[in-house]
């Protein structure tokens, strides 16, 4: 139900015609909502309030594949305020084959060892080859009875390595990002009691798991220059006078931005910052600031 005192701001000739625009767009390609109604998406650093920022369409024609929308506040990275929206759908997909190999780092060496040790004593007692054919005989068998302890599961396990896991990472990280992460869905189950302990201790695992985030890249930094030899001297060079990136592309395209009838293109990196500024933080009147202040626990509802 329309409340007049609390909403009647919102429906400015300015407002009005801005949703014009959202609702004609809607419309002319068939969206659908998706996100459920009264879903937050954010939660304020400063305020801790829930606000609706984000919010998820698909055309008609892909409703029906989709199975479910919804946020999941267990996932939040460290230091993020919005929520990652997971979105399922019923959509098959040709997966690639996953090439597995052995993990050496975590290998029980002590076990190695010892069995490498009994298959090499099952050779016999080492002679010096005489011939080309004898070398590669024992060059053979030696090969052999090292693969042979790799082959055990219970010295050196299996691993499947992901394409998006950062070299840095370790168990550790993810085990204490396992514990975050229930942590964020029982902080987002209390949200309405802001003195519950949950809150802060959420706050200081999320704080200790960034830092010791911080701590690993930089030791695995400092371990990858300590074993550079001639062939990676270059790439090291490359990585530490660079730009911080994520293998994409290092700058935005040309931006063309139009005021009024006139379009200029913007090539310059803080220019296009400037440009985006103005349109994700538009100019509000001090009445409509002032009607943005209502939040999630004062009983609001996002659309």
């Amino acid at each position: 139900m329309w409340d007049k005192e609390r909403n009647h701001h919102l429906f400015t000739h300015h407002n009005l015609e801005a949703a014009e625009q959202l609702i004609d767009l809607a419309d002319r390609f068939s969206m659908m909502m998706k996100l459920k109604k009264g879903l937050p998406t954010l939660q304020s650093f400063n305020m801790k309030n829930y606000t609706r920022m984000d919010n998820v369409w698909c055309s008609e024609a892909m409703q029906g594949m989709v199975v479910q929308c919804d946020t999941e506040p267990k996932a939040r990275p460290p230091k993020t305020d919005y929520f990652p929206v997971v979105t399922e759908l019923a959509y098959e997909l040709i997966r690639n084959q996953v090439w597995t190999r052995r993990n050496f780092r975590v290998a029980n060496w002590p076990a190695f060892r010892k069995v490498l040790e009994e298959e090499l004593n099952k050779l016999g007692q080492p002679t010096k080859p005489r011939t080309i054919a004898e070398f590669k005989q024992q060059h053979m068998a030696l090969e052999g009875a090292i693969q042979e302890v790799i082959s055990k599961d219970t010295i050196v396990p299996v691993t499947k390595p992901c394409p998006f896991v950062k070299r840095w990472w370790n168990s550790d990280l993810g085990q204490q990002r396992r514990e975050v992460g229930c942590m964020s869905r029982t902080s987002y189950q209390k949200c309405n009691e802001a003195n519950h302990v949950i809150h802060e201790a959420y706050r200081k695992a999320q704080n200790k798991l960034l830092e010791d985030i911080r701590t690993t890249k930089r030791e695995h930094w400092h371990n990858f220059l300590e074993g550079v030899d001639g062939s990676a001297v270059f790439v090291a060079g490359r990585m530490a006078s660079g730009l911080g990136s994520d293998g994409g592309a290092l700058c935005m395209l040309t931006l063309r931005n139009k005021v009024g009838r006139k379009e200029e293109h913007i090539h310059d990196n803080p220019e296009k910052a400037k440009v985006f500024y103005k349109l994700f933080y538009p100019h509000l009147s001090d009445h409509q600031f002032r009607g943005t202040r209502n939040t999630w626990r004062q009983g609001g509802t996002f659309e």
